[in-house]
């Protein structure tokens, strides 16, 4: 699994958890971490209901989707389409 945190521009945590990708179970190399630029904040966020709250979804450059390790069940078929 790899921790990832979401700030704003001034630092200020707003979400961070364990996540997990959603094509494999190992943690994704450090080097392939480079998160792909978001078109508007509405790609970022999911609404998980396993965690009653919308969680931050974290898109690779690489294609690779991470989610939050609690969300993964719920998350995994709606954003592997």
């Amino acid at each position: 699994m790899n921790r990832c945190r979401v700030t704003n521009r001034n630092g200020q945590l707003h979400f961070e958890d364990e996540y997990r990708s959603l094509t494999s179970e190992m943690p994704i190399p450090s080097a392939e971490l480079q998160i792909r630029a978001y078109k508007d904040t509405s790609e970022l966020w999911a609404w998980s209901k396993t965690m009653d709250n919308d969680v931050a979804v974290v898109r690779l450059a690489n294609g690779e989707i991470l989610v939050p390790f609690k969300a993964y069940n719920d998350l995994r078929q709606r954003l592997s389409q």
